[in-house]
């Protein structure tokens, strides 16, 4: 009996009955209604007969580079799960956030390396490497132990906002916004979590960063709208 596996580019999830494949090489979303996702379900499923149905969708999926019969090469489907977050890294609509954070030249430099480092990599072709990137900046956290002080990236995050204004806006650019904030926190140990999600109702795809049960660029509110597909 053939199985069938997700490739190490392919991220996917299953959200209000349907499915939602992310081929991170081609930067592109790929989707299944309910009645292919069930096709989908009894593919994964272990020692399962697939009828004529079953096996007809998972060759497409195959052909498309969605799936691989390749036990070495892919991974099993597994939901992906991470906290919800519920609390905002800081007040948006307070009298504070609109305050002017403390900031130096050390900031302005460390954004700038951090917008323009994100920049190459994103211009060097598919989300894949900006992937990459973020699985190396984990690595190296894990490694040498940082930590998320929700309070000094909360001022972070401030800081980062005033610099952000000269050189880009954050509205409709949550995939930039998320790499370069990562980046800048990092510059100053701070651990943080890369999140894209997706839903279906109407289909839109976003991208934010959390920590915990703490939303660090984005309205928790907003953000639970969407179900994670790619989480690192």
């Amino acid at each position: 009996m053939t199985r069938y596996w997700l490739p190490p580019h392919v991220h996917a999830c299953i959200t209000n009955e349907c499915t939602v494949f992310l081929d991170l090489k081609l930067n592109k979303y790929v989707g299944l209604d309910e009645h292919e996702t069930q096709h989908l379900r009894n593919v994964f499923a272990h020692g399962v007969e697939l009828d004529s149905d079953d096996q007809s969708l998972a060759r497409a999926l195959v052909e498309q580079h969605l799936l691989t019969s390749d036990e070495s090469f892919g991974r099993p489907f597994h939901p992906v799960a991470i906290e919800s977050p519920d609390r905002p890294l800081f007040d948006f609509d307070s009298a504070e956030s609109l305050e002017r954070p403390h900031f130096g030249p050390t900031h302005v430099l460390k954004f700038t390396r951090a917008y323009f480092a994100t920049i190459a990599v994103l211009r060097m072709g598919s989300l894949q490497r900006a992937i990459h990137r973020i699985q190396h900046i984990r690595n190296q956290a894990a490694q040498e132990g940082w930590s998320f002080s929700p309070r000094t990236s909360g001022e972070l995050v401030k800081t980062f906002r005033l610099v952000r204004s000269l050189f880009y806006t954050a509205h409709d650019n949550c995939l930039i916004d998320s790499l370069v904030l990562l980046d800048f926190l990092r510059r100053f140990q701070q651990r943080v979590t890369f999140v894209v999600g997706v839903r279906t109702t109407p289909f839109s795809a976003h991208c934010w960063l959390q920590e915990a049960n703490f939303a660090v660029n984005d309205r928790p509110e907003y953000v639970q709208k969407f179900s994670p597909i790619v989480v690192i």
